[in-house]
């Protein structure tokens, strides 16, 4: 992810002999996967941090905070890598069961399974299967030198040091992991991220009632248009502080997981504070470029290129802008159908209506179509 578009997407596959008998919506309400993103904005390979909406300091400040001999704990069993974060985010969330952190943590603790074979099966599903179950089987370092080109090279000595850790140990290793992040790092944001996590989490179950699965993602991520993929029987939905603005789609076996920013009705605590969408919109539009982007937008949809070349700036640039313009709901994105796979970028025309009854709430007036006051 270089550098990180309006929505990042990691593709993660493995074959799965359990099949769900019919499609749900999970709602994820724990603050333990705000925890595993940090974990993969701190230890990923590029600057991700300042794209994020919590900025650079604070995942300095995070890694920082987290205790030496947790660190080299960590090194050891191959957990200082973003992917292999990104990876144990998707299978936790896809498989554990939902509750609080400790049900998580419990679920972790007493996990039998080959959670390191798993991992090697995520990432490297581009090997051959037959290879990569004799190197899950032998754990022979042989064996898995012949299916670790298939990992990304960042990836590939975390790989390695996973794969030696022995089967009981990697799932009591991640828990403890997390818990000691939880209670060191993490400890001065839980009760706020933590109950806004959980708020979110509400509102999306509650939404996930009166809305199809489409119209769900788009409206809980702030106007993603993405097709679920055929064949999937869960989607599980993240809310995340630490994301904010930006989106993680993955993908584990017959799930979905995305992982999406909480709305900032559950951040904002100051009854007298302006609602932080409101002032994001109207910053968005402050500015020429932005708003020939949303011209283009508005004209049947864009794409990166085509903006790149309109505005005659760098694609990284427009990168910059559309976050702006995603924060503040102004741009629906529709992930690639045709045969490119290009992804465009679309006017969200709702937002203006939404931005209109906002600030009238917020000022206490109504305001007419003459510009009268009431």
């Amino acid at each position: 992810m270089t550098p990180p578009p309006d929505t990042t997407e990691q593709t993660l596959r493995i074959d799965r002999s359990e099949r769900r008998s019919r499609f749900e919506v999970v709602a994820r309400p724990e603050a333990l996967f705000d925890i595993m993103l940090a974990l993969w904005s701190v230890y990923g390979t590029h600057d991700r941090a300042q794209q994020q909406e919590l900025g650079k300091k604070y995942f300095d400040n995070f890694r920082k905070a987290i205790p030496g001999e947790l660190a080299e704990e960590m090194e050891r069993a191959g957990m200082t890598e973003g992917t292999m974060w990104a990876t144990l985010y998707t299978y936790v969330a896809a498989n554990a069961p939902v509750g609080d952190d400790d049900t998580v943590l419990g679920w972790l603790a007493d996990l039998d399974k080959d959670l390191a074979g798993e991992i090697l099966c995520e990432m490297a599903w581009e090997a051959e299967p037959e290879a990569v179950e004799r190197a899950i089987e032998t754990r022979d370092p042989d064996d898995l030198a012949q299916v670790l080109p298939a990992v990304k090279e960042e990836a590939r000595s975390c790989v390695s040091a996973v794969m030696r850790v022995p089967v009981a140990e990697l799932g009591p290793t991640v828990a403890r992991v997390l818990r000691t992040v939880r209670e060191t790092a993490y400890a001065p944001h839980l009760q706020n991220f933590g109950s806004a996590i959980a708020a979110s989490a509400g509102s999306t179950r509650h939404l996930s009632g009166a809305l199809d699965p489409h119209a769900l993602i788009e409206r809980v991520t702030n106007g993603i248009e993405f097709e679920i993929p055929l064949g999937t029987r869960q989607l599980v939905l993240v809310p995340t502080v630490t994301l904010r603005p930006w989106t993680l789609i993955t993908e584990f076996g017959d799930s979905l997981v995305i992982a999406y920013g909480v709305a900032d009705e559950h951040l904002e605590h100051d009854p007298d504070a302006a609602p932080g969408w409101l002032v994001r919109f109207h910053k968005a539009l402050g500015d020429d470029k932005r708003l020939r982007i949303l011209r283009e937008a508005a004209n049947g949809g864009t794409s990166l290129g085509e903006l790149a070349d309109l505005l005659g700036v760098a694609k990284s640039t427009v990168f910059h802008h559309i976050g702006i313009l995603r924060a503040a709901g102004l741009i629906r994105v529709v992930f690639g159908k045709n045969d490119d796979g290009i992804n465009t970028y679309h006017l969200r025309h709702e937002a203006f209506g939404d931005a209109h009854n906002q600030l009238q709430k917020y000022l206490e007036v109504i305001i007419t179509p003459e510009g009268n006051r009431s």
